[in-house]
Order: C-alpha cells, then sequence, then structure tokens
C-alpha cells in the first residue's frame, strides 16, 4: 500500500502523439501505472509486453510516463522523438500481434511527458532509478499499489487478480 495515497486523477500530461495524456479519462477503470527514466527504456516496454500478453490485464489500459524532469527546453525534442518512436513500436506490435485497432492499441497504452515531475515526484522517481514504478490504479485513479521491484508484473498480476476476484469491474474505459 502506498503512504501516503496518491491520486493521478487531476493530471493531465503532454505526450509525443500530441494528444494529451489525461487521467481523468480512465476514471471508472482499473489501470496501470508504469514510470520510467532514460535508465529504464529497455525495462518498460518489456513489461507492456508482458502485460499485453497475460489474458488477466490484456485490457487493462497502461498509463505509461516518462521522467523527463531536468531536461533543458532546447533539447526536449530528442526524448520526444525517442518516445514517440517507442510507443509507435509498441502500438504497431499490439494492433499485429493482436488484432487491435490503432485506436484500441491507442486506449490500452498511453504514455505522458512529465517535464516537472508531476506524477513521479509523487512516487519519489528521478532520473537516478534503475528500476521503474509499477503501479495498480483503482477505479478513481487512487494508487493500490506501487512497487519497484524487477519482477513487478508478478505482483501487479496478483494484486489486479484479487481486485477482480473480489469486485469485478469493467476493466477499460
Amino acid at each position: 500500500m502506498t503512504n501516503p495515497p496518491i491520486d493521478v486523477s487531476a493530471i493531465t500530461l503532454p505526450s509525443p502523439t500530441g494528444t494529451p495524456l489525461v487521467f481523468a479519462d480512465y476514471r471508472g477503470a482499473r489501470a496501470i501505472l508504469l514510470l520510467g527514466n532514460q535508465k529504464t527504456t529497455d525495462v518498460v516496454p518489456a513489461m507492456v509486453r508482458q502485460l499485453q500478453a497475460d489474458p488477466t490485464t490484456a485490457e487493462i489500459p497502461i498509463l505509461q510516463v516518462a521522467h523527463l524532469v531536468g531536461v533543458p527546453r532546447v533539447v526536449r525534442r530528442v526524448p520526444e522523438r525517442e518516445t514517440r518512436k517507442r510507443l509507435a513500436a509498441l502500438h504497431a506490435e499490439m494492433t499485429r500481434d493482436r488484432g487491435l485497432t490503432a485506436e484500441d492499441a491507442q486506449r490500452l497504452l498511453a504514455l505522458g511527458l512529465d517535464w516537472e515531475g508531476e506524477v513521479t515526484n509523487q512516487f519519489g522517481f528521478s532520473s537516478s532509478e534503475t528500476h521503474p514504478v509499477a503501479a495498480v490504479l483503482d477505479e478513481h485513479l487512487s494508487v493500490v499499489m506501487s512497487t519497484r521491484n524487477p519482477n513487478a508484473v508478478a505482483e501487479l498480476l496478483v494484486v489486479l487478480g484479487s481486485m477482480t476476484a473480489a469486485d469485478p469491474l469493467r476493466s477499460t474505459p
């Protein structure tokens, strides 16, 4: 359990696609939050693939947040371009491998650019972290649990499985 409680429902972040990540759009559904930085660029996509491949989490939206605090404005286009390419590659995999429409892939995997630390600072996440933060958000967008465990996917599956068994709600907005 996260202490004190973290609620991301009022946050909107810019996105490399031009469509902002509006957390409130996901209210009413459970979601998975993944926080990453430059040091986790290989780990986070691998976690996304694992979560998308598991039937328990395949239809649960993944909200990925790139920690970019401290990146000077004059060079922000570089991380924007790189995150846009990585996100496009994951969306393409989702449409190819799962037969999803582009719209469904975008709904199930969104990415926000956290230039000011609006989300990542709440978790104490910084550019020095070597493991991403993974969290489960409830239908009110409050954090139910968060972990920095390198094997976080297994923990997420257990928590989401227990939530579904205890209180089955629709998993997509």
